[in-house]
């Protein structure tokens, strides 16, 4: 490879770590500027045994059998990813759902990016929360309005 064309390769990735890293950035920004705005918990705070009682449990009634949501961990430090899975056997494969985090000022909130359902009827996907206490999180179909139920990791 001539010294010309290296240096051209070297330059692309240089450009492309410095878009990841904008938007590793914007996204957390993103994120922490959510939680100082509404830095209170959603409620009374309940043991990991509770939430993990609670994460069937339908937030206010509405939720779906069709969308099911689960979290791998159900306490965890600040920013640490929190693996999530899903069930949506009766959506159709290839839909974007939208994992959402309550607030109690401002309802419920989507993460920027989707999660898409498998062929197999499965999702799953990662967030990391920054907001100690609490946090409630569910998966929406936006395009049904079809909601799953609500799990709650406490970040500590």
């Amino acid at each position: 490879m001539s010294k010309g064309r290296h240096r051209q390769v070297h330059h692309h990735h240089v450009l492309a770590a410095v878009a990841a890293l904008v938007a590793v950035l914007l996204i957390v920004g993103w994120v922490q500027r959510g939680q100082e705005s509404d830095s209170s918990t959603d409620g009374p705070e309940t043991t990991s045994t509770e939430a993990s009682a609670n994460a069937s449990a339908s937030s206010s009634g509405s939720s779906r059998d069709d969308i099911r949501l689960t979290a791998d961990r159900l306490t965890v430090t600040a920013l640490e990813a929190v693996p999530l899975k899903g069930s949506a056997p009766e959506v159709e494969p290839g839909t974007a759902l939208r994992v959402q985090l309550h607030y109690a000022r401002r309802g419920w909130v989507s993460f920027p990016l989707p999660t898409v359902v498998n062929e197999s009827g499965g999702f799953e996907t990662f967030v990391e929360l920054g907001r100690r206490g609490m946090n409630r999180l569910r998966a929406v179909d936006p395009s049904s309005g079809a909601k799953s139920n609500v799990v709650v990791v406490e970040v500590r």
